[in-house]
């Protein structure tokens, strides 16, 4: 899936199933753009982090000394 399906099908799903969270909410409407846009850059961030530190630490070694390794 190229990445605005499947970020279209994300929101979509997100959309229904916050009617069926809606009474676990204090103090914000179940579609609330703020939040929604406030989920999606935090995890973006985390999946951004995760992915940024194993490749700082692969990019460190010497390839010629790893496959020697190997």
């Amino acid at each position: 899936m190229t990445c605005i399906a499947s970020l279209s099908l994300a929101l979509g799903i997100s959309l229904w199933a916050s009617t069926f969270v809606s009474s676990l909410l204090f103090g914000l409407k179940p579609r609330d753009p703020l939040t929604f846009a406030a989920a999606a850059v935090l995890l973006v961030a985390v999946g951004g982090l995760a992915g940024w530190i194993p490749a700082r630490r692969a990019a460190r070694l010497d390839p010629a000394e790893v496959l020697r390794e190997g």
